[in-house]
């Protein structure tokens, strides 16, 4: 899945781990994951390694690329085959990746293939109040706020 510079990979790679773990963490992308304000996690390969596992467990988990480069992940979980219905979470890495649109291109492809081809009817999101640009991604994505 693809656009002119954005592609959704289904699996990770080595290279992959390591372009992770050379990233430093950065508070605001860690509060925009729903991090506390305890200190940030130290880059290594093992803590890189370990997610990508994780990761890689999720029946549909996409690796997103930038022009060639590691930018961030997407998934679908909480998946009801019954209720033809699952929840998407996505994360870009760096803050230099914010606001170039690479989000949302990631989840437009991701719902299509969700519409499409995994016939589902419904796909949520959970939405943190602080992340002002990311609610903004998922309103401009055809999402609507639902609840109080």
């Amino acid at each position: 899945m693809s656009t002119p510079d954005v592609t959704l990979r289904t699996t990770c790679r080595p290279d992959d781990i390591v372009a992770h773990a050379r990233i430093t963490p950065s508070l605001d992308i860690a509060r925009m994951y729903g991090a506390g304000a305890g200190p940030l996690p130290q880059p290594s390969l093992s803590r890189s390694e370990a997610w990508f596992d994780w990761f890689d467990a999720h029946p549909f988990a996409r690796v997103i690329l930038h022009q060639g480069s590691l930018a961030g992940a997407v998934r679908l979980h909480s998946l009801s085959q019954e209720d033809r219905r699952a929840r998407l979470a996505i994360g870009l890495f760096t803050p230099e990746a914010l606001g170039k649109g690479i989000g949302r291109r990631a989840i437009t492809l991701t719902l299509d293939h969700a519409f499409t081809e995994m016939a589902l009817h419904r796909v949520d999101l959970r939405v943190l109040a602080i992340t002002t640009r990311a609610n903004r991604s998922y309103t401009a994505c055809g999402y609507s706020h639902e609840g109080p």
